[in-house]
């Protein structure tokens, strides 16, 4: 389910088990805001249900995030440095 080279490329990969698990653990030991795992995961998790991004996608995805809009503005200033880590 998990795809690296994909993760690395497109800056996030739909994942399972054992890598929200890693990404838990290097998001609490890098000191990254929590909002944006929970982001992260709310995003990965509305494409089981939509595989685009439409508004559709974005609705889901924004229901299940607790401060998605927070969690974007930090991720375009800090996504690169939180994709060194996977």
């Amino acid at each position: 389910l998990y795809d690296h080279g994909a993760a690395i490329e497109k800056k996030g990969a739909c994942c399972a088990g054992q890598d929200i698990y890693d990404a838990k653990r290097v998001a609490e030991e890098r000191g990254f805001p929590h909002y944006v795992l929970d982001y992260v995961v709310a995003h990965e998790v509305a494409h089981l249900k939509r595989m685009d991004h439409s508004k559709k996608f974005w609705d889901i995805c924004y229901s299940l995030s607790e401060r998605p809009d927070d969690a974007r503005r930090w991720l375009k200033t800090h996504g690169n440095d939180l994709m060194r880590y996977f």
